[in-house]
Parts: C-alpha cells; sequence; structure tokens
C-alpha cells in the first residue's frame, strides 16, 4: 500500500516527509488488528484487557514518535559561554564583533547579561515574540528596586537587593530614570548622576516612590508581543534581529514590558534539519544555586536534550554535578539519553593540559580526550551518569562538529524513543496472532503464577526514608542570605529558593525511597522469567509487565510532586502570619538565615496539615494502581470463556 492510500483510524496521520512514518504505519496496522479482534463475539475477557493494554501502550508509544519537536536546552553557570557558543551554532552572529570576530546576536557579557530564558526556533521570518512577566511579578520587582533606593536599615547593614543586575537595569530604563555618566574635561569618567536616587530622596517613601517608578513606566502603552522584519529596511536581517532583542533585553523598546521568556524567530531550520522542528532554549545562568525548576524541567522533558556546559578546567563543574545528583535523585529516566556535557574551553586552555608524564599536550584534541577521561571519572567517582562529553572552543573549533554531536544527542533520542514503540508493536502483532494458541495460554498462566506470588507478598508499599520538606531545608541552608530574603518576601516564589519546587522535588524523593526498590525487585523477578527457555510463549506478557513499571514509576512519583506542590499552594502560601514572622527576621543582626531556618522547621514541626501521612496516603494509592495494572494483564486462574 503506498503512502497516499493509507487510512490512518487510530493515530494522527504523520505529516509529509516524517522519518518514522514506516514505523508509525506499522503501529497503526497493529492498532486495527487489536481493534479488529476486541470486536470478536468469543473474544475472551482476560484476553480484551491485554488488547486493551496494548492499545494504551501503542497509542503512548507512538505520541512520542510521532511529534517532530525536539528541545536542545543549554544549562550552566552565568559567564561559562553557552550563550555565544549556541549563537555560533545556530548562526545568529554579525560581521562587526570585536578584532574582527563574529558578533553574537543575543546578548553576551560577563555573565548575567540576559534578563530571561531565550528560545531559538524556526518561524516564517526574522522575529521576536515576548511572553511578558505577570502584573504581580512585575510589581514586587519594582517595589524592591524602590527599597533597594530608600535609606533604612538593610542598607545600612549591607543590603544585598534582591533584584538582579539585569532587572534593575531594565527597570531604570523602563521607567527614565538610567543613570547618567559624568565625564571629566580630559574625558576620565568622573562619577554619574543617579536621578532614581534623588527621586527616592525627594518621596523618602517606599510604596510612594514604587508607585511613581510605576507610572513612569507607563505598562498600559506596553502591549505589543511580537516584532518582525521588515524586509523594506537598509539593515540586514541579523543586525536588526541583534539590535532589536538588545532593545528588549534592556527594556529599551517602549512598546514591550518586561519580558519572562523571549522566541527569536528564524526563517531557516535549526541545525539545517529538515524533518524536526528543534527549538534552542538558552537558560538563565546559574547564578546562586543549580536547583531551579526552570533548569531541572529539562532533565525530566520526554522530546528535550538538555546540555549541561561547563568550563573546560572544572569540567564537569560543580553546577553540573549538583543538577545530575539532583536527577538522580528524583529517578529522572533515561539521563544517559537525554542528557549531555559540552565542555567549553577558552582560547588555549586545551592546550595546557598535561599528560602523566608532565608534557605539554600536541594538539588541542589531544588535551580534549585527557579532559573527557577526568570528566567520565569525576562522574563514575560520584555515582553519577556517564554522559557523553562534547567539546566547543567557540574561537577554535570548527561549528559543523559541534551541531553534529547536537545531532546525534537527538538520534539517539528518537532512536530510543522508535525502538520502544517498535517493542510494542511486535509484542502486540504476536499476541494477536496467537490468540488460540492453547500452548501459549499454559505458559502464559505458569509465568503469571509466578508474577501473582510476588504481587501477593507485596501488597503494601515500602518504608519511606527522609520527609518532603528535608529538600527545602537543605537549599535554605546553601542558599545566600539575599536569596532567602527575596524569596520569602515573594511568599516562598523566587527562582533561586523557589519552595513549591523544593516541596515537589523533596516529595519525589521520598516516594522513590519507598517503591524504587520493590520496582526493581519486581523488575528483576520479570527479567529472569523472560531469561527461561521453557516460557519463551509468555515473553510477550511479561514484556508487557515491564513496559508497565516506568510509567507506573513516573505516574506515582509525579502525583507525589503535585502534592508537595499543592503543600505550598493550599497551605504555605496563604499562612501571612508566618511569611510576616520571616520577612521581619531581616535587620536582627547575624544569624538571619538560622532564625528563617527555625520558622520553616517550625511550621512543619507543627503538623497541622498532616502533610506527610497525605504524602503516605498518595504512595500507596499510586502503588495499588500499579499492582492493578499488572493484574490486569495476566490471565486468570480459570478460563473465563
Amino acid at each position: 500500500m503506498t503512502a497516499d492510500n493509507r487510512v490512518w483510524m487510530h493515530l494522527p496521520a504523520p505529516s509529509p516527509g516524517h522519518p518514522d512514518v514506516e514505523l508509525l504505519w506499522e503501529a497503526e496496522q497493529a492498532l486495527q488488528s487489536i481493534s479488529e479482534l476486541a470486536e470478536k463475539p468469543d473474544i475472551r475477557n482476560a484476553f480484551v484487557k491485554r488488547l486493551t493494554t496494548f492499545r494504551s501502550e501503542l497509542e503512548a508509544a507512538s505520541e512520542l514518535v510521532l511529534g517532530t519537536e525536539c528541545n536542545i536546552a543549554f544549562v550552566g553557570d552565568i559567564g561559562v559561554g553557552k550563550t555565544t557558543a549556541l549563537c555560533r551554532m545556530a548562526g545568529l552572529e554579525t560581521s562587526d564583533g570585536i578584532l574582527g570576530e563574529p558578533s553574537p546576536v543575543l546578548e553576551v557579557g560577563g555573565g548575567g547579561t540576559t534578563i530571561c530564558e531565550v528560545q531559538i526556533a524556526n518561524g516564517p521570518d526574522y522575529g521576536l515574540r515576548v511572553e511578558p512577566r505577570s502584573e504581580s511579578e512585575l510589581r514586587q520587582e519594582v517595589g524592591e528596586f524602590a527599597r533597594l533606593l530608600i535609606p533604612s536599615l538593610d542598607v545600612a547593614q549591607g543590603d544585598e537587593t534582591t533584584v538582579s543586575k539585569e532587572v534593575e537595569r531594565a527597570i531604570r530604563n523602563m521607567s527614565g530614570l538610567q543613570r547618567v555618566p559624568q565625564r571629566n574635561p580630559d574625558g576620565s569618567f568622573a562619577g554619574s548622576v543617579d536621578p532614581a536616587r534623588d527621586l527616592a530622596e525627594e518621596l523618602g517613601d517606599v510604596d510612594a516612590l514604587a508607585n511613581e517608578i510605576w507610572s513612569k513606566m507607563a505598562l498600559h502603552q506596553r502591549t505589543r508581543r511580537e516584532l518582525w522584519y521588515a524586509g523594506t529596511t537598509d539593515v540586514e536581517p541579523l543586525p536588526w534581529l541583534q539590535e532589536h532583542f538588545r532593545l528588549l533585553n534592556y527594556g529599551r523598546n517602549p512598546e514591550f514590558s518586561l519580558p519572562q521568556r523571549v522566541e527569536v524567530m528564524l526563517p531557516q531550520r535549526i541545525l539545517g534539519e529538515e524533518t524536526l522542528s528543534i527549538r534552542i532554549v538558552d537558560t538563565k545562568g546559574i547564578d546562586d544555586t543549580a536547583e531551579r525548576e526552570d533548569l531541572m524541567v529539562h532533565l525530566n522533558a520526554p522530546n528535550t536534550i538538555a546540555v549541561l556546559c561547563s568550563g573546560f578546567n572544572a569540567a564537569p563543574g560543580t553546577s553540573v554535578q549538583h543538577i545530575l545528583e539532583r536527577s538522580v535523585e528524583a529517578r529522572y529516566p533515561d539521563l544517559e539519553t537525554k542528557s549531555a556535557i559540552l565542555v567549553l574551553p577558552r582560547s588555549g586552555e586545551a592546550l595546557a593540559v598535561k599528560d602523566d608524564l608532565g608534557d605539554t599536550v600536541s594538539t588541542a584534541f589531544e588535551g580534549y580526550q585527557y579532559k573527557r577521561e577526568q570528566a567520565e571519572l569525576g562522574l563514575s567517582t560520584a555515582s553519577l551518569p556517564v554522559l557523553r562529553v562534547g567539546f566547543f572552543d567557540v574561537y577554535g573549533d570548527d561549528a559543523e562538529q559541534f551541531n553534529s554531536f547536537l545531532m546525534e544527542l537527538i538520534a539517539g533520542l528518537r532512536k530510543m524513543h522508535c525502538a520502544r514503540l517498535e517493542e510494542v508493536v511486535i509484542d502486540a502483532l504476536a499476541l494477536v496472532e496467537n490468540f488460540e494458541n492453547e500452548q501459549a495460554r499454559a505458559v502464559q498462566k505458569q509465568a503469571a503464577t509466578h508474577l501473582t506470588t510476588w504481587l501477593n507478598s507485596n501488597r503494601q508499599v515500602g518504608q519511606s526514608s527522609g520527609h518532603p520538606q528535608d529538600s527545602l531545608f537543605r537549599a535554605i541552608d546553601v542558599v545566600n542570605a539575599s536569596s532567602l530574603r527575596a524569596s520569602v518576601r515573594r511568599y516562598g516564589e523566587w527562582h533561586n529558593l523557589d519552595y513549591p519546587h523544593q516541596l515537589s522535588h523533596g516529595a519525589r524523593v521520598v516516594a522513590a525511597s519507598a517503591v524504587v526498590p520493590q520496582f526493581e525487585e519486581f523488575k528483576a523477578i520479570v527479567t529472569n522469567l523472560l531469561r527461561n527457555p521453557e516460557l519463551v510463549e509468555a515473553s510477550g506478557l511479561l514484556q508487557q509487565a515491564l513496559r508497565i513499571i516506568p510509567s507506573a514509576t513516573e505516574s506515582l512519583l509525579g502525583a507525589s510532586q503535585r502534592m508537595g506542590r499543592e503543600v505550598h499552594t493550599e497551605y504555605m502560601r496563604p499562612d501571612d502570619l508566618f511569611w510576616d514572622r520571616c520577612v521581619n527576621e531581616w535587620g536582627r543582626g547575624q544569624g538571619y538565615k538560622g532564625r528563617v531556618a527555625r520558622h520553616n522547621r517550625g511550621w512543619f514541626d507543627a503538623d497541622r496539615h498532616d502533610i506527610e501521612a497525605r504524602a503516605e496516603e498518595i504512595i500507596s494509592r499510586e502503588w495499588q494502581v500499579f499492582l492493578s495494572r499488572i493484574e490486569y494483564i495476566l490471565p486468570p486462574e480459570e478460563d473465563d470463556s
């Protein structure tokens, strides 16, 4: 049958030129066969259950293969060079750089330059799309900026601002309160005039100052969300994009509000890939802590490659290791396939590497090899996944090799999704072909007996260790005081110390400690049964049981994560008295973090919301769902035809 004559009854028809259309058609045919068989009047009830489960498996596995979207998220410390690297990779450079070097279209500097996450995607033309900050968030930022300007006890005690330098810069530009540099007659710098501080001295009140700044920002006029290149202009597309991105990033376009996210649209396909829709994500650089939800979400997204960037000498880097530690702790799946380490050497660093004899390497490639071995050893020693390690010296290496490294990662991710779908298709078709095979049914019942024995011995979930709030307490211990203050002033919602993220992560870790050992034990039993040559006819049943484990694990851990977030949403955030206690600790001398930590521990120790009992209830409920899913596919002891 030709592609034009195919009738897609169960799956959406793939887009023209889809790279895996043949596999998807096999899945569609398997679904059609399952539906036809399930409608037969003499079909056994137990067999229908297996068919129903296969239908769900095929649809879920096909969805991951059917989608052609793939994100590549660059994650790394501020100043490590990831923005410069991805601009080179995406062809986002102009020719007016310093000393003749190409200049990145996105803003780069010494780190902490870009105001928000930036995404690069294919579009109809060159353009910018902006998702603005919410009004409540922007008001909070303006209020913090106003507090910084009003002399107070905080300032006298050396207050660290909770407004990032990027946001402060944008607020100044949006409100017309930019500092004006002054020059001596010889041209040397003589300081600056600060109209924002002059206004603060005039008003003398934080709230009045915040309201005045808010008024000057004229947000009612900043309603535009898109900006597109007009071919009639004399400026070439990339310099145009560079200039308008800079204006947005600095808050200097009077039609746009402060961005939460910016999309950079390009008419050419990203990485030159025609069959897949690739999106590059430049995350905000890591400064105070890597424990941020906007970073961790990329490690668990099914169609995202997380590129963990590190400097050369520090590779794999403290932040990279910390992100991987949290990913392992939270049991994020497929880390070896879905993530990689990108080492970004600066000029000459690779050639400064010495071998074991103390001799300097002769080529940068040789230096890379030594550094790769060191990075892999560091990961292995820390009991972390040994990821693929790539290298890219922006000013010394060929960008095509870097692009090939990224495309290999994408190919590996899609190969994994395709392999899983292919396995389900093979097992589903085998079930359809052998549904009347009495010997196969007898062997399946024999295998089912072993599984039932385990199920009956594991009706109760294992004992968990730790508490959902432990992750929050650890984060409070390591975060700096200004980030803690910023968080409690925002009811726990601050990117460097995000209570909802910490509680959801902590709840997931607690759930994993309870159930993962039992999941692993069940997986080992099923795997051993698959190795038994006398149970070959039961391989489809056993493989199906194995495939239930990952989805059941993620369902259980995901439910626990949501519960952790709800603890903040439903109980902590509305508790104004608690937040007031934390806020009022600032300005009382040394030991601020310790005092706020005690308030947090006291809130949970009060146990007035029975949080841990709620966590255990969710774990137990989801565990019973897993047991039911396994029992659902097992043949009954007596044939119920």
